[in-house]
């Protein structure tokens, strides 16, 4: 069957297939005679909004055909029922002095909210109360409009989605929405109480927060802020950050620069994936316990570049921070894989037990890596620790320090108090060597009971310094330095210093 189909002849096959589309469609020239019968479609009845004040006491749709003015001491639309759909239509509701909401939804009353109202397309201006207020509904939608000098831009109860809209230059809060909502696409600027506002679970994403005299974009527990852009917030006053959020919140792909306090402030078990905050007064990310911040640029803050209680910090960098570049307190800490650079205090500060691998910090006015009390048991490892102006790497008791190199900081290479574990480091040209004002040797040792095997160190000042005793100190090597080995006091367990021909023990130290 199919080969004889095949073999029709291709005009032969297309006048087939038009007679028949001919016979399928075509129809007489002349209508028939009667009424024209009705096509099953349904005709859209909107009722036209003429005048304010308006009140809307029946489901529908209603629609705007011209400007309309307000008047003092009135709101503009009243909603008192469920499942209406304003359409401004293009058109703009104008407040004037002492007008109150422009759209305004009733309180049924009995604790209970209304369901379904939209909000549309259209220009609310200069009314003293609230451009469009929901607080009294849920399961609603705000969209394309545009909110000017009135009170409060847009104010929404649960549920509710807004997108597309503009809040301008109004005296309180720019879009407040509450629990599981998203501001979608939105752009607050000018407002005198903050630009963007959301409850518990809710998104903020794609959204522009600009020069408004609160936090820029602020969030509940359990929400998420996405590829939004916080800049130049809370100018003159107070302490509000670009971005805030509560705990467990996620911020993605986000921007906060030079507000006047923190670029990020989080609550407990917050993360920071992909973002930047730069130039701002507090610093780039602030948080309590358990955050986690991954991927992110945070650079010439007032104050430090990370700050939290505790958590993971990866693949980040901090550079010329006016504190710190990554700090935390208290709660176990996880840094890898970080660039920390040109900041006004110590590179890496833990106050709390943390593990420190694969990081390059550099040109730090303070230490490099510090690990002060708190961090009894931390560990730094694979770390290149360089022109830092205090030491490379201070660490206190029963900490480790493995496979780093630490070259030209101006104090020690690396420097352990008490029971600490140093070893296959590499510890070049620090102290006097690097400009420092005083001497400064590839490893010092302050306390007893340390390990000290198997490092090299060259042309520093001294090579192993070991101020107090019961340290074991075997299988270094040690060349160039002022003083390669003479800084080791009596009583540590010392292998045998000689040359590597001449050495026969397998635990003695290099010197040549």
């Amino acid at each position: 069957m199919s080969s004889r189909f095949n073999c029709i002849a291709p005009s032969f096959a297309s006048l087939v297939a038009s007679l028949f589309t001919a016979a399928a469609f075509a129809g007489p020239l002349t209508p028939p005679p009667g009424a024209v019968q009705p096509t099953n479609r349904t005709t859209i009845n909107q009722q036209a909004i003429v005048a304010l004040p308006f009140n809307i006491t029946q489901p529908g749709s209603y629609v705007l055909v011209s400007n309309l003015t307000g008047s003092p001491g009135l709101d503009g639309i009243h909603i008192a029922t469920n499942n209406v759909t304003v359409d401004l239509n293009g058109f703009a509701l104008i407040g004037v002095s002492g007008s109150q909401a422009a759209i305004f939804v009733t309180d049924p009353g009995g604790g209970d909210v209304r369901k379904n109202i939209r909000i549309t397309n259209g220009s609310i201006s200069d009314w003293g109360g609230i451009a469009v207020d929901t607080a009294y509904a849920s399961n609603s939608q705000i969209d394309h409009i545009r909110a000017y000098r009135n009170g409060i831009g847009i104010y929404a109860n649960y549920c509710t989605a807004v997108a597309d809209c503009v809040a301008e230059g109004n005296s309180s809060i720019g879009i407040s929405v509450g629990n599981v909502s998203t501001v979608t696409r939105c752009t607050a600027l000018f407002n005198s109480g903050g630009g963007i506002q959301a409850g518990n679970v809710s998104t903020i994403s794609f959204c522009a927060a600009e020069t408004n005299n609160g936090t820029g974009i602020r969030v509940q527990n359990g929400s998420a802020v996405e590829f939004c852009v916080a800049r130049n917030n809370f100018i003159g006053k107070g302490n509000a950050p670009g971005i805030g959020c509560g705990d467990a919140c996620t911020i993605t792909g986000c921007s906060s620069e030079i507000n006047t306090s923190n670029g990020f402030d989080l609550g407990s078990r917050g993360t920071v994936v992909g973002s930047t905050a730069s130039g701002n007064g507090g610093a780039g990310v602030y948080g309590f316990d358990d955050i986690t911040v991954t991927n992110s640029t945070l650079s010439s803050n007032s104050w430090i570049g990370v700050y939290i209680n505790g958590g993971t910090v990866s693949n980040c960098t901090t550079n010329n921070n006016g504190g710190g570049g990554i700090w935390s307190f208290f709660g176990s800490m996880k840094i890898a894989g970080c660039t920390v650079n040109s900041n006004s205090q110590a590179g890496i500060h833990l106050d709390g037990t943390g593990n420190i691998s694969d990081c390059a910090v550099s040109n730090n006015l303070g230490n490099g890596i510090e690990v002060t009390a708190g961090g009894e048991g931390s560990r730094v490892a694979g770390c290149t620790v360089s022109e830092n102006d205090l030491d490379g790497i201070f660490v206190i008791d029963q900490c480790s320090v493995e496979s780093c190199t630490a070259a030209r900081n101006r104090g020690n290479g690396i420097n352990a108090t008490v029971a600490c574990r140093i070893e296959n480091n590499h510890c070049n040209s620090n102290g006097s060597f690097s400009g420092g004002g005083g001497s400064g040797a590839g490893i010092r040792a302050t306390g007893d009971r340390n390990r000290i095997d198997n490092n090299s160190v060259t042309n520093n000042d001294f090579g192993l310094q070991v101020t107090s005793t019961r340290s074991t100190i075997m299988r270094n090597s040690a060349r160039g330095n002022t003083n390669n080995y003479g800084g080791i006091a009596a009583g540590n367990d010392v292998g045998p210093i000689g040359t590597a021909a001449a050495s026969t023990s397998p635990w003695a130290n290099i010197s040549y």
